[in-house]
């Protein structure tokens, strides 16, 4: 089952290389846009919803679920073909561009977006995971010092901006990782 879920995330990937969607249908086309309905929901709650409005949003944290997924299959000893490999890497690639741009979050947040820490980390774990897997030639290494620099720019930035002593915890960063 898990060697079938990787492959059919593997799919629905190649449908939007290099960016990963959340939400995809199960043939691995791209989610269903979110309407309201005029009704009324249990005990009156409302809006009532079909669908997922997080189909629309960006949420930088499934680059890291990916990139671990594929590594997980690796140790496996199911090794990463090149074609999958290829596509990995421009993943990696395009993680490195958008990592500083703010998302919605693993809470897909309707009033955002913002600079989250976890959505960091995830991108960071992206690129770990990539180097991870072009040391062992399952993904060309052609970029990965670029990879490298740009995850110790992620850690950096999280280590500087991902902690608030008054607060006591990390939830959001506010600061904009132009560094």
């Amino acid at each position: 089952e898990a060697e079938s879920l990787f492959w059919w995330f593997m799919h629905a990937t190649t449908l939007t290389d290099p960016e990963v969607r959340v939400l995809y249908q199960l043939d691995g086309g791209l989610g269903t846009s979110e309407s309201t309905l005029p009704l009324s929901g249990y005990r009156g709650s409302q809006p009532v919803r079909v669908g997922n409005g997080a189909v629309d949003q960006s949420q930088w944290d499934i680059y890291g679920c990916l990139l671990e997924t594929a590594r997980l299959y690796s140790d496996g000893h199911r090794p990463i073909d090149g074609d999958i490999g290829a596509m990995l890497g421009r993943i990696a690639d395009h993680v490195c561009r958008i990592w500083r741009q703010p998302d919605s979050g693993i809470w897909e947040v309707r009033n955002g977006p913002f600079h989250f820490v976890h959505s960091k980390v995830m991108c960071w774990v992206a690129l770990d995971r990539a180097i991870a897997l072009a040391d062992r030639g399952e993904v060309p290494a052609r970029h990965r010092q670029q990879w490298q620099q740009e995850a110790d720019s992620i850690r950096a930035y999280v280590e500087l901006h991902g902690w608030s002593d008054a607060l006591g915890f990390s939830a959001r960063v506010a600061a904009d990782p132009q560094v």
